[in-house]
């Protein structure tokens, strides 16, 4: 979970799955889904891109034990 005060700028990321391909030699590509379809990225400097980039929102998300509480804490917040 990223927080809402994250100092990612969060809408430059879309949503995308990396895949790994059991294949020889083994093969990354990364999968954009759209409304009414979707984009596979196979070029090798797509998937390094998205791999930074999965690496930058990992960094940047909360432990999921820190997730617990700060959703807790939002919804205090918003009892209050």
């Amino acid at each position: 979970m990223l927080p809402l005060n994250s100092a990612l700028p969060i809408e430059q990321y879309v949503s995308f799955s990396i895949l790994g391909l059991q294949a020889d030699p083994p093969v990354e590509v990364v999968w954009l889904e759209h409304i009414t379809g979707g984009t596979l990225l196979e070029q090798n400097l797509d998937v390094q891109a998205y791999g930074k980039a999965w690496d930058e929102l990992t960094a940047a998300a909360l432990s999921p034990t820190a997730s617990r509480q700060y959703i807790r804490d939002l919804v205090e917040e918003s009892r209050s």
